[in-house]
C-alpha cells in the first residue's frame, strides 16, 4: 500500500513540475528525487518480505507434505493456522501412543511371566499328568495368540480347502529325503514332525549347501535360495512354494503334493483295529452316515455325547468322522485329544462335516472338511480308507 501511495505521490509532484514549470528549481528536484528514492526502498523492501513469506509458506507446505497433506492454500495465516492444528493432533496422538505403548508393556510383562509359569508346568509333567498338561498349554496358547493379535490388530487367516476329495486325501513318501535349512528350532521341531508322519526323512542345515541328493529343500527365506522342489519359509508372503509363518499344515501338504508328484506311492495298508467313529451335529445326520458306512466296513460306531467321543477315540478308529458344532462347545480340548490320536496313528483319517457355517479357528487338525458332499464322494473315502 505504502509504494503505491508514494508512486502516486510521485506522479502529482512530475505534474504539478510541468504544470509550474518548476523543473529548473532546484529544491523542488531534490525532493522529486528524495520522493523516489524512498518509493524504490520500499519497492526492495516489499520484493523481499514476499520473498521471506513465500519462503514461509514453502517451508509449511513442506512441513505438512511430510506427514501427508497436500494444501494448495498461499495465504500465509491460513497454512499456519493448519500447521498449528495439526501439530496439535500429532501431540495427542503421541499422548495416546504413549499410553499405548504403557498398556502394551504391561500386557507383554504378563505374557512374559505366564511363559515362566510354563517352564515351571512343564518341571512338573510326567506320565500321569502328561494329556492334562499338554491341554492346559495349548488353551492358554492359543488364547494368548487371539489376545496378542488382538493387540497387533491382525487378522487370523488359516488355509482350508473344502470338498477337495482328492488332494486332501492321506499320502505316503518311500523315505523321501528332505533339508531343512532353519534356525528356528520350534518351526523345526513341528517339520520334522509332520514331514515324518508323511513318511520322510528330514535332515537338518545351518547354511546352504550341496543338496542334490535331496528330493525337496524346506528353507527361510532370508538364506535367498529358490531352486527347483523349494519351498520357502517367508513372514510376508503365502503363495506358489511359498509358506507365509506360523506353518500351516494344510498349505506344506498342498505344496509336498505339487512338487513331489513322483515320489508319492500308495498309503501302506491300515493296521487300526475299529473302522469309523461318527459324532455327527444330529442324530439324523449321524445315522445316515452310519449307514453308508456300514456298506463297506462293520466295525463302526455313532456316539451322542462329548464323554462318549472322548471315550471312543482311545480305540484306534480308521475314520474319525466329526461335526464342527460336535466339537466347538469344547474345542481345544476336543481339537488336542483329536491332534494326539493323529499323532500316535498318522493313517487315522479325520473328516469334519462344516456345512454352510463359517469359522475362523485352526482346522489344520483335519484332513478332510466336508461343506457339501454326495453319498458318492463320502462313500469313495470310506472306501479308501477302511
Amino acid at each position: 500500500m505504502i509504494p503505491s501511495f508514494l508512486s502516486v505521490l510521485f506522479c502529482i509532484a512530475l505534474l504539478v513540475g510541468i504544470i509550474f514549470n518548476l523543473f529548473n528549481n532546484t529544491i523542488f528536484i531534490i525532493l522529486l528525487v528524495f520522493i523516489f528514492i524512498l518509493n524504490l526502498l520500499i519497492f526492495i523492501a516489499a520484493v523481499n518480505r514476499k520473498r521471506t513469506t513465500d519462503k514461509k509458506i514453502y517451508i509449511l507446505k513442506e512441513i505438512l507434505k511430510s506427514i501427508g497433506i497436500t494444501n494448495s492454500k498461499n495465504d500465509l495465516n491460513e497454512i499456519l493456522k493448519l500447521v498449528t492444528d495439526e501439530i496439535y493432533k500429532l501431540k495427542q496422538k503421541n499422548n495416546n501412543s504413549q499410553n499405548n505403548n504403557e498398556f502394551l508393556h504391561e500386557r507383554l510383562n504378563e505374557q512374559a511371566r505366564n511363559l515362566k509359569n510354563i517352564n515351571q508346568v512343564l518341571s512338573y509333567t510326567n506320565t500321569e499328568n502328561l494329556d492334562y498338561t499338554r491341554e492346559l498349554i495349548e488353551k492358554y496358547n492359543d488364547e494368548t495368540i487371539k489376545n496378542i493379535y488382538s493387540l497387533t490388530k491382525t487378522t487370523i487367516q488359516y488355509e482350508t480347502h473344502y470338498n477337495n476329495f482328492i488332494n486332501d486325501l492321506n499320502f505316503n513318501f518311500a523315505n523321501v529325503k528332505v533339508a531343512v535349512v532353519n534356525d528356528n528350532i520350534l518351526e523345526n521341531f513341528l517339520l520334522e514332525n509332520i514331514l515324518k508322519q508323511y513318511g520322510m526323512k528330514v535332515v537338518f542345515f545351518s547354511k546352504i549347501s550341496d543338496f542334490r541328493d535331496y528330493a525337496c529343500v524346506v528353507v527361510d527365506e532370508k538364506y535367498d535360495y529358490n531352486k527347483e522342489n523349494t519351498i520357502i519359509l517367508s513372514d510376508n508372503y503365502n503363495k506358489s512354494n511359498i509358506i507365509r509363518r506360523p506353518i500351516n499344515k494344510i498349505k506344506l501338504k498342498n505344496i509336498l503334493l505339487e512338487i513331489l508328484k513322483e515320489h508319492k506311492i500308495d498309503m501302506k495298508e491300515n493296521d487300526l483295529s475299529n473302522d469309523m467313529l461318527i459324532f455327527l451335529d444330529s442324530n439324523v445326520a449321524s445315522e445316515y452316515l452310519l449307514n453308508v458306512a456300514e456298506k463297506h466296513a462293520k466295525l463302526n460306531k455313532k456316539v451322542d455325547s462329548i464323554s462318549s467321543f472322548k471315550e471312543e477315540l482311545k480305540n484306534n478308529y480308521k475314520i474319525i468322522a466329526i461335526g464342527y458344532n460336535c466339537i466347538s462347545y469344547d474345542y481345544e480340548t476336543l481339537k488336542s485329544n483329536i491332534s494326539h490320536v493323529k499323532m500316535k496313528n498318522p493313517n487315522t483319517f479325520i473328516m469334519l462335516f462344516l456345512g454352510n457355517k463359517h469359522t475362523n479357528k485352526n482346522l489344520d487338525f483335519v484332513d478332510l472338511i466336508v461343506k457339501d458332499a454326495s453319498e458318492t464322494e463320502i462313500m469313495e473315502v470310506i472306501k479308501k480308507y477302511i
